[in-house]
């Protein structure tokens, strides 16, 4: 039994439940990995088992993970809020400055810079690719600064 067989017939559905806890599917696959990881260092014990035994460890291993990954989460300080620019701007100034773009613009910014989200989980709940996030991201940047810059004028 090879590590590379479990993985390709268990990752997908693993990364899921582990995303369905934790209520991130990119958490839920950092999750998938490292239960990986912790097979292949395992991967004696793991081939003396049935499928379904492996299958039971898999998943054990992955929800004691994520318990694990909640626990140190909830023993963090809070974390200091950081500006969202670098410029001397209050957060009224740039809700009324996401206001002036396109609703779809001041969406993704609002999920990326207020929701800490990345291009993936904007990509998933908006149901567009992350490269399509990425470059409607960076175009709405652009217009900030050009509204900016037009504002100081």
């Amino acid at each position: 039994m090879e590590v590379y067989k479990l993985y390709s017939v268990h990752f997908q559905a693993l990364s899921a439940y582990a995303g369905k806890l934790l209520g991130s599917n990119g958490s839920g696959e950092d999750i998938a990995q490292e239960t990986f990881l912790r097979a292949m260092r395992h991967i004696d014990t793991l081939s003396a088992l049935t499928e379904g035994q492996q299958k039971t460890w898999l998943y054990t291993t992955a929800r004691r993970l994520v318990i694990d990954q909640q626990r140190r989460k909830a023993l963090e300080p809070p974390p200091e809020e950081e500006p969202i620019f670098q410029d001397d701007l209050t957060r009224l100034e740039v809700v009324q400055l996401l206001d002036r773009l396109p609703l779809d613009s001041a969406q993704i910014l609002r999920m990326r810079h207020f929701a800490g989200m990345n291009s993936t989980e904007i990509a998933r709940v908006l149901q567009m690719n992350p490269a399509t996030v990425r470059t409607k991201l960076r175009s709405a940047i652009q217009r900030l600064q050009q509204i900016i810059h037009e504002t100081e004028e």
